[in-house]
């Protein structure tokens, strides 16, 4: 076992470091992996970026790419009672209706 710079613990004998990206976002550090171990344990990495924490995927020692999570929009449900306002009135209640489907051999 190993721990990364946050001192998580990771299954199995992965390498992951800290990496400074100059070009993208200067003074951040993202935790890298490289592209076997994270291939070898790519449940592992998802979990940790569907926490919320940004890896960088390195081959050879280079990032060629950086997994984040998804930001994904909250849109709130429309009112049920707003939706059932707009049905039209029955003129017959359910129970009737199921009777008279009923004795109609149905």
């Amino acid at each position: 076992m190993f721990t990364s710079a946050e001192n998580r613990e990771w299954p199995g004998d992965i390498g992951v470091t800290d990496l400074h990206d100059q070009r993208k976002r200067p003074m951040e550090s993202f935790v890298s992996i490289a592209l076997d171990e994270a291939k070898a344990y790519l449940s592992h990495v998802l979990d940790r970026v569907e926490a919320g924490e940004e890896l960088v995927i390195t081959r050879r020692g280079k990032p060629v790419a950086r997994v984040v999570p998804v930001q994904q929009p909250i849109v709130p449900l429309p009112s049920l009672a707003n939706f059932r306002a707009q049905l039209p009135k029955m003129r017959h209640s359910s129970t009737e209706m199921i009777r008279a489907i009923r004795d109609e051999g149905y």
